[in-house]
């Protein structure tokens, strides 16, 4: 029943000790409530709900009377009960400390203040007697720790210094808190008891010397430790609860000191002690005043956690009472004892320590960078006089004792553990070490893990590195080579589970907390940091393993023990070597030792009987698989080859010139066995074989691809072998959840390349159950049938590519953490295989069926998992929509998901990842785009839903809507933008712009199909036909202008407020450059597609009809004209010379300010040529009486794009010429420019004179081209197929441009025709500059290769 409240409790706290803070649109929500409530009466539907009341904090009386009474609950809870009522002091803790639960530092205090004042002596006694006020003390005394450590806890990753309730919390317990730690180990052995206040604390008998007065103290000290002896016998009972108590001590210590250690730790004085010898001058006297004897605070507590870290682990497991486990029996429980945890603790504090001050100069490099524990000049003295004490150079320095205190303590047992058992084990005994020895000796073994992590930090600091130095050699080959080998335990795991065995090897927290972890580190740190010293050690100590196999070769049956006991420790040294082996292949003497080693210890071990060494030759093959090996046969092979491959060698000759990576007959009898290995008839064998192999043909491929190379016949081998080699691994996969099994098939994959082709379908029918048996909770949501949507859409059947749901509801194991990288991996690998497959005939086609189900899942996911796997399965919509042969009903099925997961959740943070996809489906089938419909959204057009989306990231505009972002104003009112960064709104204006261009081209392939079918009736017909078809676009064009002229205005921002509920809007700042760029775009696409409707649509978008559109034009034509520098300055008008074009400026013309890319340049060319002959009474009157200036501005731009165009070309398609809105491509590198500059200051008139004057120049030059016999075309600018080329479109297959119809030269005259048929630019015969500019762009499309009916 108790335990019963205190969940009920708990969960009451947890969920209702604060109210549910609200988003900033809930408080939008709220505030037209309330104003709605003020003129209404509240209705029956309007009451507050019982959801809505849950919500609510609790009442503050009631959480007052939890305050005054949980602290007592927890004194006198039993076990089970204290657990809740810990974690309801943790959560209230959190909210109220200190302002509303100050009582609880008070009542911790006078906890530990009454436990403090207890001898010692006493407390054992009344616990060894059973008296109730002892328990009882006790009791309170945990309770107190664990209200304490929630406490520190609050603090521990605080940002700055000491400040906050944490010295005083810290000055007012940790006194007393340190003398209950030190006597609870005292009373159970592990530390020694604190000394008293007598005058002579160095001498136990008070006796200043003599033979006499020595021979007492050694009985004294003789009796006194048989005394301790039997009293924690006595005490064994409560040995658990006693260590509890230390362990909890040591925690809150840890989480106080964690950033910084607290300035109070320094200059507070222990209980009856002294001012910390730490403290400087008048910040040490204010804190306390001296008293004789005894130590200051930090430092008490660092000889406790001194005698924790070198003194015994009480674990009275054979004394009666005692719940103590035995650690040869139950290991793990043993690794539970909270004896073991507390030293476990004791050294995470020491290498926090040591990492933070042990090395002051790095100290102060941190504290200069800002990143330094302590930030004003108080704490930095502090710190740096602790620094300083830390890594003193002498044995009384903290540093060097600690080092001591570790290699005396868990690493020396360790290593006499290891060496009993390394005896035992080569003189043939199967019964081992005696037991005694290993249960004193025994560490468990993430102490031993902390303790190796340690002495690893203390390589890479100099002070404790000369007091570890002369041992390194040893812990190397005593210690560190043991822990790395292959024990007991994983032989077990091996035999029981090989597929958990595979999981815990490849598991980064298993390595974390594993000692063979940590050796290996040490090894890998000590050879680099000091390889003079260390590094021929290890490499000695290595290959002493290595010939002790070699030597027990076939002696299985006469000593099994030590053929058992040589093996694992070889298993160790090749675990050491691969490690090793980035050093060894940077050193010329080892790295010549490396072709002994594999073809005289590794080959042979493929044929091991022994599963574990079988494993360990794929790995070191794999690790040494880029290795410089010889081509040449004939090699050393003997036995002394094989130890000169791990020892140290004396020869530092350069290496062959026939040593080569990735190939030599050594590196193909490796390449054979771990092929082989595929096959073993044990599981983590061929794991690792799996993971060797990618690694092998990795380090083929970096050779050349001649025929003859090693990446030539590595191809040949993988090209061979690869369908048995797919199989194994999709095997393997089927087995178990691995990442490195995924990769290996992956880098198969981009070896095979379309080779992959006839396999690719089976393996991606694979790929994609290991995907959903790896990751079966990715849910879905309004997944939609292919079918029924290709019949709504009336685009006929689907078959075999429709959309089915294959989600499963299997609930994760375990292992969820593995399966789910191994999932991403498949994700990846599919990518892999539909980009290797897609210049393929068919291929790709025959992986779609199998790959929809699965975007399905991903795009159509919802919940917590969407996120996670939502940018996966656009990148296969890419990749489909993209190499697919041609958009199936099944791939059109997808975008209502897309749709939905934008308005659902998504929103615009995943613009960009949904752009690639969706342009893709447009541009390919535009046809399919203008007439569907969305089922998930009651019907909608295709062509709404855009201009849905569009709204909604550039306007704010959406029923669903994105959440709207606020930031408090002065806490009466929210101002908050209705749009996001333009970064990722960017996207739904180039959208708009892919949607109006590719309905150009549908238009205008219409036309021209119409016009082929022959006579007038057909043109006719074609025409109605392309006007029925295209009449959602004709519909949504005044939406569309009207986004992206009212964004480019300014960005709307809304004040909400909160008293009235009353809501105002105003303008922000105009869009960055980069954003009105591609904003002006969409305007000039929607011209191109009908001049006459974008016109009025413009009108009306500003507001002010034709004046209004008339302004648009005028600020299109000033940043279409503005240049940079001084080039750009204005020219005299009417001076473009006499038709010759004589006075043309040298050199290349200014760059324009704006319309950096090829693709605005050729939209915006497109755009004023449409709107030049646009029908009459369509233009606004200033624009028509202001035409010439229209015409220049387009002849600038077109100048512009033609020159681009040229030096993408001549640069192989790089540079500003890419199209950015190419199928799969996102913004092209270094066009991301945020600037918001001024609208340009160049004069529209004069910068256009020069490009006139450039083009009446190249009038002039094509001319004297035709005079000397030559058609006068321009090869550079005019491509093969005789249609012109776009370098903006370089990077994506150019049938797939919408763009790419659309010549701007032949647009551009075609309009200056017809313009003049309407009266307009009536005076430009008069004008020789822009008379000569025509002239010579007629000749240049007329002369060229492009077909006439252009």
């Amino acid at each position: 029943m108790a335990q019963a409240a205190a969940i009920a409790l708990k969960n009451l706290v947890k969920g209702r000790w604060v109210a549910k803070e609200a988003t900033t649109k809930d408080t939008a929500a709220a505030a037209a409530a309330a104003a709605a409530a003020a003129v209404a009466p509240l209705s029956p539907e309007a009451q507050p709900s019982a959801a809505a009341a849950s919500d609510a904090s609790l009442p503050e009386t009631d959480k007052a009377a939890v305050r005054d009474n949980l602290f007592e609950a927890l004194a006198i809870a039993p076990p089970l009960v204290k657990s809740q009522i810990a974690e309801c002091v943790k959560v209230v803790a959190g909210h109220d400390y200190p302002s509303q639960w100050p009582a609880l530092a008070a009542s911790v205090a006078a906890a530990l203040s009454a436990a403090a004042r207890t001898p010692p002596d006493q407390l054992g006694a009344f616990l060894c007697a059973g008296a109730p006020e002892a328990l009882l003390l006790v009791s309170r005394l945990h309770a107190a720790l664990l209200a304490l450590r929630a406490l520190c806890r609050l603090f521990e990753f605080r940002d700055r210094g000491d400040d906050g309730p944490l010295p005083p919390l810290v000055a007012g317990t940790f006194p007393d808190l340190l003398v209950v730690a030190r006597a609870a180990a005292a009373l159970c052995g592990a530390a020694a008891p604190p000394v008293g206040d007598g005058e002579d604390g160095d001498s136990p008998s008070g006796s200043g010397g003599g033979s006499g007065g020595r021979h007492r103290a050694a009985r004294e000290e003789a009796d006194a430790a048989a005394q301790q002896q039997q009293q924690c016998e006595k005490l064994a009972p409560f040995s658990e609860q006693l260590g509890e108590i230390t362990k909890l001590a040591i925690k809150c210590f840890w989480s106080a000191c964690y950033m910084n250690v607290p300035a109070a730790m320094m200059t507070t004085p222990a209980a009856g002690g002294a001012v910390s010898p730490l403290a400087l001058g008048d910040a040490g006297a204010a804190a306390a005043a001296p008293a004789a004897g005894g130590a200051g605070l930090l430092e008490g507590w660092l000889e406790l956690l001194l005698d924790l870290i070198g003194g015994r682990v009480p674990v009275p497991f054979d004394v009666p009472g005692s719940r103590a486990p035995d650690p040869l029996r139950d290991p793990e429980a043993a690794a539970e004892w909270p004896w073991w945890k507390a030293r476990k603790w004791a050294l995470h504090v020491a290498s926090r320590l040591a990492s933070r001050y042990g090395d002051p100069k790095a100290l102060a490099s941190r504290r200069r960078a800002g990143t330094g524990p302590s930030e004003s000049a108080a704490h930095e003295a502090l710190d740096s006089r602790f620094a300083e004490e830390w890594a003193r150079g002498d044995a009384a320095g903290f540093g060097r004792r600690f080092l001591s205190a570790v290699l005396q303590g868990p690493v020396s047992a360790a290593g006499a553990a290891f060496g009993a058992e390394a005896e035992a084990a080569l003189a043939g005994s199967e019964a081992g070490p005696p037991e005694a020895l290993l249960r004193r000796n025994w560490v468990s073994p993430r102490a031993l893990n902390l303790a190796l992590k340690y002495v690893t930090l203390a390589v890479k600091l100099a002070a404790p590195w000369k007091a570890l130095k002369p041992y390194a050699s040893a812990l190397v080959w005593a210690v560190a080579l043991p822990a790395a080998a292959f024990d007991d335990a994983d032989d077990e795991l091996w035999q029981s589970d090989p597929a958990e065995f595979v999981r815990r090897s490849n598991d980064i927290m298993v390595e974390m907390y594993s000692p063979r972890a940590a050796a290996v580190n040490f090894c890998v740190e000590l050879c680099r940091q000091r390889p003079a010293t260390a590094l021929s050690a290890t490499m000695e100590a290595i290959g002493s393993a290595l010939r002790q196999l070699m030597e027990h070769q076939g002696a299985e049956r006469s000593r099994p023990a030590t053929t058992r006991h040589v093996e694992r420790r070889a298993d160790g040294a090749l675990l050491l070597a691969g490690s090793l082996a980035d050093t060894l292949k940077r050193k010329p003497g080892y790295a010549a030792q490396i072709e002994p080693l594999l073809r005289n210890v590794v080959l042979p071990l493929f044929a091991s009987p022994r599963g574990h060494l079988r494993a360990r030759a794929c790995w070191v093959a794999g690790q040494f698989s880029d290795a410089q090996l010889s081509q040449d046969a004939a090699s050393p092979s003997s036995p002394d080859a094989a130890a000169a491959a791990s020892s140290s060698s004396s020869s530092t000759s350069g290496a062959s010139p026939a040593l080569k990576r990735g190939t030599g007959p050594v590196f193909d009898a490796l390449f054979d066995a771990v092929v082989a290995s595929l096959g073993d008839a044990e599981l983590p064998v061929r794991i690792d074989a799996a993971v060797a192999l990618r690694a092998l043909v990795e380090a083929a491929a970096a050779d050349d691809n001649t025929p003859g190379s090693a990446s030539a016949r590595t191809n040949a081998r993988v090209n061979e072998a690869l369908p048995s080699l797919l199989r194994t691994l999709l095997q393997l996969m089927s087995q178990v959840d691995n990442e490195d099994l995924v990769t290996a098939l992956e880098a198969l994959v981009e070896r095979a390349g379309p080779g992959v082709a006839p396999f690719a379908a089976e393996l991606t029918r694979e790929l994609v159950a290991a995907f959903n048996r790896m990751s079966p909770n990715v849910s879905i949501a309004n997944a939609v049938d292919g079918t029924a949507l290709a019949a709504a859409n009336g685009s006929g059947s689907v078959g075999a590519s429709g959309i089915v749901d294959t989600a499963t509801t299997d609930t994760a194991d375990d292992r969820d953490d593995d399966a789910a990288m191994a999932a991403f991996s498949v994700l990846r690998a599919l990518l892999t295989i539909v980009d290797a497959v897609s210049a393929v005939p068919g291929a790709v086609h025959a992986v779609e069926p199998h790959l929809l189900p699965l975007v399905s899942r991903l795009v159509g996911g919802a919940g917590d998992e969407a996120p996670d796997v939502f940018e996966e399965g656009l990148d296969l919509l890419s990749f489909l929509t993209y190499h697919a042969p041609e958009i199936s009903p099944g791939l059109w099925g997808l975008w209502p998901q897309t749709v939905g997961a934008f308005h659902e959740w998504a929103g615009e943070a995943y613009l960009e990842n949904m752009f690639p996809p969706l342009s893709n489906l447009i541009r390919r089938d535009t046809a399919t785009f203008v007439r569907g419909r969305n089922p998930l959204r009651g019907g909608r057009a295709f062509v709404d839903d855009l201009v849905a989306m569009a709204s909604a990231a550039l306007l704010g505009e959406d029923g669903g809507g994105p959440e709207e972002e606020g930031t408090s104003d002065e806490g009466s009112s929210d101002e908050y933008d209705l749009v996001h960064d333009f970064e990722e709104v960017a996207p739904a204006a180039r959208l708009l712009s892919v949607a109006l261009q590719s309905c150009c081209r549908l238009r205008r392939e219409g036309l021209a199909a119409g016009a082929q079918a022959g006579g007038a009736a057909g043109a006719q017909a074609a025409a109605a036909a392309v006007a029925q078809s295209l009449a959602p676009i004709d519909a949504a064009l005044p939406a569309i202008v009207n986004i992206a002229v009212d964004r480019l205005q300014g960005s709307r921002k809304r004040k909400l407020d909160r008293a009235t509920g009353q809501v105002t809007e105003r303008r922000g700042p105009p869009p960055p450059k980069l954003l009105r760029e591609v904003l002006l775009r969409v305007v000039a696409d929607a011209l191109t597609y009908d001049a006459a409707a974008a016109l009025r649509a413009i009108g009306a978008a500003t507001g002010a009809g034709a004046e209004g559109c008339a302004k648009f034009f005028e600020v299109w034509i000033t940043l279409a004209t503005a240049t940079k520098g001084d080039a750009g300055k204005k020219k005299s008008k009417g001076s473009s010379g006499d038709g010759g074009g004589a006075a043309a400026p040298a050199g290349p013309p200014p760059a324009l300010e704006n319309f950096r890319k090829a693709a605005d340049k050729k939209s915006a060319v497109l755009g004023l040529a449409a709107a030049l002959s646009a029908p009459p009474g369509s233009l606004p009157p200033a624009v028509e009486a202001g035409a010439g200036h229209v015409l220049s501005a387009a002849l600038g731009l077109l100048s512009a794009w033609k020159e681009q165009r040229a030096r993408s070309e001549k640069e192989g398609g790089g540079g500003g010429g890419r199209d950015e809105d190419g199928g799969m491509l996102g913004w092209e590198e270094g066009s991301s420019s945020d600037e918001d500059e001024g609208e340009g200051d160049g004069d529209e008139d004069g910068d256009a004179d020069v490009y006139v004057r450039r083009l009446a120049a190249a009038a002039a030059m094509q001319a004297a081209k035709v005079a000397e016999g030559g058609d006068g075309s321009d090869d550079d600018d005019e491509s093969d197929d005789g249609w012109g080329s776009d370098s903006d479109a370089d990077d994506e297959d150019e049938a797939y441009s919408p763009l790419l119809l659309f010549d701007p030269r032949a647009a551009l005259l075609s309009s200056v025709t017809a313009a003049r048929q309407f009266g307009r630019l009536a005076g430009i015969e008069h004008d020789a500059g822009m008379r000569g500019a025509l002239e010579a762009l007629a000749a240049e499309v007329g002369g060229g290769s492009r077909p006439s009916s252009a």
